[in-house]
């Protein structure tokens, strides 16, 4: 909490005492409070793509200016500002993903980012401002390592906490189709994602040039795949599900035999490999947020044809240890 850029790095001059009142304007309560001044950074200042423990400029008031900065900038920036409005807040030093499992004790060199912790009420919100499409609770993937380490301020304490995210990542896929007798399937496709499975198509069409880019990648390990009318809701309000409604037509995804044609109902979405291919597991597996895949498929045939063979096929959950 004494060095310059940690604990010194929000208790320089707080450029936030003027700019707070900016930002809640008439608002009271405190989770609103916390809600205006998270948006209002993760909106406007921009992520470098840096995880840092340690900020590299000088203040919150520089960041303010340059409109970027790392990970401990950025989310230590978020922390001043919740100063600033009296919130309840606290540094919480985690270990990203891709830096390794954490050992177990506070070893200075397994911790290379910060979030903040801020409690309203009984409630205690983990923020991670690096990215404008996470909402409170909803940490990046990076930062979802199992705990962190909460550092009380005053008497320079810590404690363990736990970052993980138990709340299921749904991703629905809603399929309208008719067949004609060229056996191709034309119609609509709808898809909802919420949580992380929303953050993720988030990402992934907001890093796209265009709508006209963001297609092409989908579409390019869906072959037989057309799309037209696309349509998203949602894109910036990241507090709820992401829908995507589009018209769609799927060729070369039945095989003809005679008078029969044979068809999986599950058209792009069935595992068709083993994601585990490691010979030799030495840790556990690890998905980082629970995550749940619902399919619903209509398909009205053309005249003439019926139904000759239905296989159910069940698929059972597996505890992989």
């Amino acid at each position: 909490m004494n060095h310059e850029n940690f604990g010194g790095y929000i208790q320089k001059k707080n450029p936030g005492k003027e700019l707070i009142k900016e930002i809640i304007k008439g608002e009271t309560t405190p989770e609103g409070k916390m809600n205006l001044i998270f948006n209002y950074v993760k909106n406007n200042i921009k992520w470098d793509n840096k995880y840092r423990l340690y900020t590299e400029a000088n203040s919150p008031k520089s960041v303010l200016e340059k409109k970027s900065g790392s990970s401990s900038e950025i989310n230590l920036l978020l922390l001043n500002l919740l100063d600033a409005a009296g919130l309840e807040s606290y540094h919480v030093i985690i270990n990203t993903r891709g830096n390794g499992t954490h050992p177990g004790y506070p070893l200075a060199s397994k911790f290379n980012s910060v979030i903040v912790m801020t409690i309203t009420g009984d409630k205690k919100n983990l923020l991670d401002a690096i990215n404008k499409n996470n909402t409170p609770g909803l940490l990046s993937y990076s930062n979802l390592n199992h705990r962190g380490l909460k550092i009380n301020r005053g008497d320079n304490a810590g404690e363990w906490i736990s970052t993980e995210n138990n709340k299921t990542s749904k991703n629905s896929i809603f399929y309208g189709l008719k067949l004609d007798i060229e056996n191709k399937l034309k119609r609509t496709l709808s898809i909802s994602r919420n949580n992380y499975e929303g953050l993720d198509a988030r990402n992934a069409y907001q890093a796209a040039t265009n709508q006209e880019e963001f297609l092409k990648n989908y579409k390019s390990n869906k072959p037989g795949l057309e799309i037209s009318n696309y349509k998203i809701e949602n894109l910036d309000n990241p507090d709820e599900a992401l829908i995507e409604n589009m018209d769609v037509t799927i060729e070369d995804n039945i095989e003809a035999a005679g008078n029969l044609s044979y068809l999986m109902p599950l058209l792009y979405e069935r595992t068709k490999e083993n994601p585990f291919t490691l010979e030799e597991r030495n840790y556990p597996v690890d998905f980082a947020y629970p995550k749940e895949e619902n399919y619903h498929i209509s398909i009205e045939l053309p005249i003439g044809y019926k139904p000759d063979q239905l296989r159910i096929m069940q698929v059972l959950d597996r505890l992989i240890i």
